[in-house]
């Protein structure tokens, strides 16, 4: 059986964590378009199977003004896998609500490397509304938040990176690394990389807690 934590905050939003990575874990409010009065369901998986036992199909969602954008992507991924019949112009809307993330982390590498670090980080922050876990946008986050010398919210997004960058390859010779502390790394398309991510960001997080705690520059007093 599969097991779905949630875990409740403030209001009524909903952040779900799956034991299970393959887990149906979108919990959404849908209605179908073909029938009246319409049916409802509360999942992805609920709708597919009344679309199977009524005939339902033209499925709208009724709470979008309660997902973000993760959510919304997590729901499409899932409607997909179920062959579930969407409202097509909402469907059409959700789609064009989600950026490509490949190319926003590959966009946002190259703000970087050109000193554009406050439109990296407005694109690195849209990256993070679709995947709050992606550890190379974190890793990449942290080197604007040095650049900007915010050394705790680089501290902090490296070590929220760590638990999901084991495993994930990059290219070590496609680095900007920000002054001379922290690296962002470019994501390489239709390339497995050549380096684990999580051995470079243990780097960056003993190179910022370095700086952090270092000493006075002689003669220069404290350090920026």
């Amino acid at each position: 059986m599969k097991i779905i934590i949630l875990i409740r905050f403030a209001f009524t939003v909903f952040f779900i964590i799956s034991i299970n990575s393959n887990a149906m874990a979108v919990e959404v409010l849908l209605e179908c378009g073909n029938h009246h009065p319409a049916h409802s369901a509360n999942s992805p998986e609920e709708a597919a199977k009344l679309s199977e036992e009524k005939g339902c199909k033209n499925w709208k969602v009724l709470s979008l003004r309660d997902m973000n954008s993760s959510q919304i992507a997590q729901f499409l991924k899932e409607a997909k896998e179920l062959n579930l019949r969407l409202d097509e112009g909402q469907a059409a809307e959700l789609e064009k609500s989600q950026i490509d993330i490949g190319k926003a982390l590959l966009d946002s590498w190259e703000m970087i490397n050109k000193g554009q670090y406050k439109k990296a980080e407005a694109l690195l922050g849209k990256v993070l509304e679709q995947q709050p876990g992606n550890p190379l946008a974190l890793n990449n986050l942290a080197a604007v938040m040095v650049a900007e010398k915010k050394f705790d919210k680089a501290d902090t997004y490296l070590n929220r990176a760590l638990p999901a960058s084991k495993g994930y390859m990059v290219q070590v010779n496609r680095v900007c690394v920000v002054g001379s502390i922290c690296g962002a790394f470019k994501p390489m398309a239709g390339s497995t990389g050549n380096q684990d991510l999580e051995a470079l960001i243990k780097v960056n997080i003993e190179m910022v807690k370095g700086y952090m705690t270092a000493a006075p520059l002689p003669g220069s007093g404290l350090r920026p």
